[in-house]
């Protein structure tokens, strides 16, 4: 659709400009134009429709608020930062031509090159360095009191939000100021530089005319830059003091031999010298600012000429050089000599907080329990005194498991089980493992021939059912004993009758379709015919008119949506189906557990159920652990996530109210999460203990169950991951369950 709309703008252009010659008006200024406008409402329209049907996906979900918040947090920032950005450049330049010797820099040309160029570098540093996110939750951040630091006593939320908050202020404001006197000075210094050569042309002409006229000296131009060079070198000053002042905080997050966060080192010596940094730098800036000369000479002698003519003495950078190099070789040899030869001892304390930082950080405080276990080859273990764990001891693996189901059940090529998930229900009254799998419509596995624009997008729209089996039983040939097969399902267990087997909404439902259409839905397969059916639920966009159906195609980019005949006023668009995606689009600002999991509740509608994740890597003294693509090294479990995979709903139940990081963005977010309170009971029965945070607790438990600071120190009871064999002699970590 987009290069039609391309097309039509090039013909208009064209035609214009055809029209203007003919007349004997064209001009190339014009064309050029002409096509800036069509250029620029070309991507209004494709950016409007494609924030159009954003919205109304938004507003299918009943998201609306949180959408406009989404909207508010990704330009208000920015745009602010832009704003003042380009006030305060602005208002350097206009400065800088007020005290300007010449009138070049009061030329026109140079105020709109110098105006833009103001502009450019304000964007540029808002887009670079602003994160709007950081403003956001810092905006919503509030003290828990769960965890304070050791060391400078702040709240974890002052490390989760509000630092990287003022660190990102202050960076941002530094380079702006530094820029700005850059402005200032150029400028000015553009303005004297025009004089001398002025100077300079006339005295060639001079030549030209047989006489000599003196070039003026070099001197009163440097001495006009003696204050501008001072107010540098304060502001430079200022910053790295500032800079020192909030760099003290990163000595909770230094990696050392035995420790990760502040160590003995770090907190008696190290604090004390960034705090000596921050006075001295301060006494520089001052000295630079109010600095008394004696005869246009500074007190200290022995400067150099052009710093002399400047007004820095030498004193300064001696002093800052000082202050830049002599911390680091103070800590280094205090290390060395004193505290590695005592290094338990010293160390001890500093152990403690990094053990506990860490257990708290990952959870295990709470959740880890040890107990005293002393195997005897004389006691025998009499299985049928636990019935409940004898009727669910797992027999089955879900590699062969997946397989076999692939073969038996999958009834036609373009079927697939992507994933087979494990999960407790009530059969009998009795609590069962029970494994299950959704029935995937893969349309990547249809014939070439049958990969058609109505096919992937009007026709093929939805998988069909599930297929369930106890973990502990087989039939007579060895295969799984199914209690839910076949298409349409069939079950002898009532719990598993399934009353909307269709699963618009999946793990490989990677396109939009249009349902409600003038074509026929295949349903599931039945014998040498099909099953076809209508989309009835409450998901999808409408599309009534044509207006509505122009502005999906330019969305989309796909002319067949305009074109197709098969549409009707009651068709809707049903987008972002892929269950991750569609919740990372709802709440992108969490970690999701990477197997979701089916469940059928007793009114017979299948649903998925996620394990959503808040993590940080600013939790103090804390060891990082590597997740995947990110290094973290704090999680919580404190979402759970549910997605009808019939009519497509997303609903985020609140599961740990205490999580700082959740509850930031609550407050940033105030309709997008329910309590716990709000969910199902039928789902809530099947809320599980995720397997991504189960492993991470496990990895960090190796070593951290050690408490004791001799042990951790020496790393004398450290754990491993126990292994299971996957095929012959290949063997690999014991995957949770």
């Amino acid at each position: 659709m987009i290069p039609i709309l391309v097309f039509v703008a090039a013909v208009a252009v064209g035609f214009h400009a055809f029209w203007a010659q003919k007349r004997g008006r064209f001009d190339p200024v014009v064309l050029v134009g002409d096509a800036i406008v069509a250029g620029g409402l070309l991507i209004l329209v494709v950016e409007g429709s494609s924030f159009f049907l954003n919205y109304s996906w938004w507003k299918e979900l009943g998201q609306v608020q949180t959408f406009w918040q989404y909207v508010r947090i990704r330009w208000e920032p920015q745009t602010a930062a832009v704003l003042l950005g380009f006030v305060v450049l602005a208002a350097t330049l206009r400065l800088g031509r007020r005290h300007s010797v010449t009138a070049l820099p009061r030329k026109r040309l140079f105020f709109w090159l110098g105006h833009a160029a103001a502009l450019a570098v304000s964007f540029f540093l808002a887009i670079n360095l602003i994160d709007p996110w950081k403003v956001a939750l810092w905006l919503g951040s509030r003290d828990t009191g769960l965890y304070r630091d050791p060391l400078f006593g702040h709240s974890l939320t002052f490390y989760l939000f509000r630092l990287p908050f003022y660190r990102m202020i202050f960076t941002w404001a530094g380079f702006l100021l530094v820029l700005a006197l850059v402005v200032y000075g150029f400028t000015v210094g553009l303005g004297a530089s025009g004089e001398r050569l002025d100077a300079l042309r006339q005295q060639l002409e001079a030549r030209a005319r047989g006489y000599r006229i003196p070039l003026p000296p070099a001197g009163p131009m440097l001495s006009d830059f003696a204050g501008l060079a001072r107010v540098g070198a304060t502001l430079l000053l200022v910053l790295y003091a500032v800079g020192q002042f909030f760099g003290r905080y990163d000595l909770l997050y230094s990696n050392h031999d035995c420790l990760y966060g502040a160590d003995c080192v770090d907190a008696r010596i190290g604090v004390p010298l960034i705090w000596a940094q921050v006075v001295a730098a301060l006494g520089l800036a001052l000295l630079a600012a109010f600095g008394r000369r004696r005869r246009g000479r500074w007190m200290i002698p022995g400067q150099w000429p052009v710093l002399r003519a400047l007004g820095i003495g030498p004193e300064l950078i001696a002093g800052f050089m000082a202050i830049v190099i002599l911390p680091p070789i103070i800590t280094s040899a205090v290390h060395s000599i004193y505290v590695r030869p005592n290094e338990l001892t010293l160390e001890r304390p500093y152990i403690l907080d990094h053990i506990a930082a860490t257990r708290s950080a990952y959870g295990i405080q709470k959740n880890s329990k040890e107990e005293e276990f002393t195997p005897r080859q004389d006691t025998t273990f009499d299985l049928a005194q636990y019935p409940d764990t004898a009727n669910n001891l797992r027999l089955w693996d879900w590699r062969p498991f997946q397989d076999n189901i692939t073969q038996l059940q999958a009834l036609r090529p373009y079927y697939d089980f992507p994933d087979v998930d494990l999960d407790r229900y009530e059969i009998d009254s009795e609590k069962r493992q029970v494994m299950i799998a959704a029935r995937s419509l893969n349309t990547n596995l249809l014939p070439d021939s049958a990969q058609t624009w109505v096919n992937l997008h009007l026709q093929y729209t939805h998988g069909y059912g599930a297929v369930a089996g106890l973990v502990n039983e087989a039939s007579s040939e060895g295969e799984p004993q199914l209690i839910l097969q076949d298409a349409p399902p069939e079950t002898k267990v009532p719990r598993f009758r399934l009353t909307r087997p269709q699963i618009y909404f999946g793990e490989q439902t990677d396109r939009w379709v249009f349902v409600d259409t003038s074509q026929a839905e295949f349903d599931y397969p039945r014998g040498e015919d099909n099953a076809y059916n209508t989309y009835d639920g409450t998901a999808g966009i409408p599309m009534p008119n044509l207006g509505r159906r122009l502005v999906a195609a330019i969305a989309e980019n796909d002319t067949n949506i305009l074109l197709t005949d098969y549409l009707t006023p009651s068709s809707k668009l049903l987008l972002h189906r892929q269950i991750v995606r569609r919740v990372q689009r709802l709440a992108p600002f969490l970690l999701l557990d990477p197997d979701p999991y089916l469940v059928v509740d007793r009114s017979g509608h299948l649903f998925w159920m996620l394990d959503a994740y808040t993590v940080s890597d600013r939790h103090p003294y804390s060891e990082p652990l590597d997740l995947g693509d990110r290094e973290v090294n704090y999680i919580r479990n404190s979402v759970k996530i549910a997605v009808d995979a019939y009519n497509g709903t997303v609903h985020f139940y609140v599961f740990d109210d205490e999580d700082p990081v959740l509850a930031a963005y609550r407050r940033v977010f105030p309709q997008l999460f329910l309590p716990r309170s709000a969910m199902p009971r039928d789902l809530v029965g099947h809320i599980r203990y995720p397997e991504l945070l189960f492993s991470t607790q496990a990895e960090i438990y190796r070593i951290y169950h050690m408490v004791d600071p001799r042990v951790f120190y020496n790393k004398e009871d450290q754990w491993d991951i126990a292994k299971q064999v996957v095929t012959q002699g290949q063997t690999q970590e014991t995957q949770p369950y």
